[in-house]
């Protein structure tokens, strides 16, 4: 297949078998993908803080979504108590009945995202969607979210990734609002088969979609013995925050100007622009 990424060699490290999204949008572009996820999602050890917290929304001002997958456990939750089903959700096709906003979550409640990944799976499974940051990552939309007026007095519901930041969460409780953090879905790191790295040594480019993706690569090949990063790869990553992640091991990565998987191919297509060549 001919496309701008013909010839080149594209690692996935997101948590998706092949076939998965990310990895089909490359292919598509005419690209060789390895898919070598770092990470394994699942839900909750425990849901009961989030399941408490949904059935009382109505004490909140502010639902806070930073990805997709919280978007997906508080919706499947909020959806008359439906349970959650491996975090796995597709979206509905045009003309199929959407859940109505209004029935999922009380008057008077917000919804703030933190891009357009997360405001357009909330919009799919029925959630309205007030606020989308307006820059990179959690840390913006909760610089957002100030300048909003949250502050002494607001209660804000934030269901996230056992291992998100806690940036979000200092920003706002430093405003004088009150957060209630809890875990929508557990993120664990997965090691990788060294047996694989043969092949990550020819790779073009390294993806990134989370902070947590760029851990699990770090200690699969710290473990392994191996050298961290492919000699030509360039490293590409969703936001600023994994970015962020990428710079602290000493590396540059190109950040995706909008916070999506189309983003990455699109932060990838211009590396193969700029290259001048496909390989």
């Amino acid at each position: 297949m001919s496309g701008a990424l013909t010839g080149w060699t594209v690692v996935v490290t997101r948590a998706e078998p092949p076939g998965g999204p990310l990895g089909d949008a490359f292919a598509a572009e005419g690209a060789r993908v390895l898919h070598l996820p770092t990470v394994t999602i699942g839900p909750p050890s425990d849901a009961t803080p989030l399941r408490r917290g949904l059935e009382r929304l109505e004490s909140f001002d502010w639902l806070v979504l930073t990805s997709p997958r919280a978007a997906t456990a508080a919706a499947e939750h909020l959806d008359e108590g439906r349970p959650i089903l491996g975090l796995t959700v597709t979206p509905p096709a045009a003309g199929e009945a959407r859940l109505r906003a209004d029935r999922l979550v009380p008057d008077g409640l917000a919804v703030a995202v933190v891009g357009g990944a997360t405001a357009d799976r909330a919009r799919a499974l029925g959630l309205p969607v007030d606020v989308v940051g307006s820059g990179e990552g959690s840390e913006a939309l909760a610089r957002d979210l100030v300048a909003r007026g949250i502050g002494p007095g607001s209660q804000v519901f934030f269901p996230a990734s056992s291992r998100a930041g806690p940036e979000l969460v200092a920003i706002l409780e430093a405003s004088g609002a009150k957060v209630e953090r809890v875990v929508a879905y557990e993120t664990r790191t997965r090691t990788l088969d060294v047996r694989r790295y043969p092949e990550v040594q020819e790779a073009d480019v390294v993806t990134f979609t989370s902070p947590s993706a760029v851990e699990g690569w770090v200690s699969s090949w710290n473990d392994a013995g191996v050298d961290l990063w492919p000699d030509r790869a360039r490293f590409v990553a969703i936001g600023a925050t994994t970015a962020a992640a990428l710079e602290e091991r000493g590396l540059q990565a190109v950040v995706a100007a909008e916070s999506s998987l189309e983003g990455i191919v699109q932060a990838t297509r211009r590396l193969a622009a700029h290259r001048g060549e496909t390989r």
